[in-house]
């Protein structure tokens, strides 16, 4: 991470399965080309240079890919077995139809480009972070798998949005001014952060 005179994981082909490239990391698609075909985790945060995930899309399953990471939708079709995906503040991210039944973790915080749509088919997720993401409203997919969930300052969703979450044990509403109840999952809930004067939940 952010050491620009590391360009290649060559020397490491046999045996990589982890990989932090992000920010001004020396490493690009070049550096990884033939190089990773085992790898299971990487982390490509605000690093552009990073524009694919082909040669591993049949080991990986954590994918940070957030800011100015290069990694968009174009690539992310080819992967079927992401678990992990952190799209924050990535625009060039909106879809995850094709590893959407998989997908159990997603950080989709700010200017992200997953929305309502994106989420649609992604019925196994269990932990959502949509802090500030307005274009996401709802966790019905969802509703059944979702224990921990982030819906925290401008995030879309609001009292409709989480009133099927029966299993929900972690709630974030920090500063959402749509959320006014927890009755829902009020059996269940052990964490909620209701804090800021723009939060919903009073007494």
């Amino acid at each position: 991470q952010n050491n620009y005179r590391i360009t290649s994981v060559k020397a490491y082909k046999e045996t990589l399965v982890y990989l932090n490239c992000s920010g001004n990391s020396g490493i690009t698609d070049a550096g990884l080309s033939g190089s990773a075909s085992k790898l299971k985790i990487l982390y490509a945060n605000n690093n552009p240079k990073i524009t694919t995930i082909r040669p591993y899309t049949s080991t990986l399953k954590v994918l940070h890919a957030e800011g100015s990471c290069g990694i968009g939708n174009d690539t992310l079709r080819y992967s079927n077995r992401i678990v992990e995906l952190n799209a924050n503040d990535n625009v060039k991210i909106s879809s995850v139809s094709s590893f959407a039944t998989s997908l159990q973790i997603l950080h989709a915080n700010g200017n992200c480009g997953i929305d309502d749509l994106s989420i649609v088919r992604a019925c196994n997720i269990k932990i959502l972070y949509a802090a500030n993401n307005s274009r996401i409203t709802t966790v019905a997919p969802f509703a059944k798998t979702i224990v921990t969930l982030d819906c925290s300052g401008s995030c879309g969703i609001d009292d409709s949005g989480i009133e099927l979450a029966c299993k929900l044990e972690n709630l974030n509403v920090d500063s959402n001014c749509k959320i006014t109840s927890v009755c829902a999952c009020e059996s269940t809930l052990r964490t909620l952060n209701a804090s800021g004067l723009n939060c919903g939940i009073v007494d």
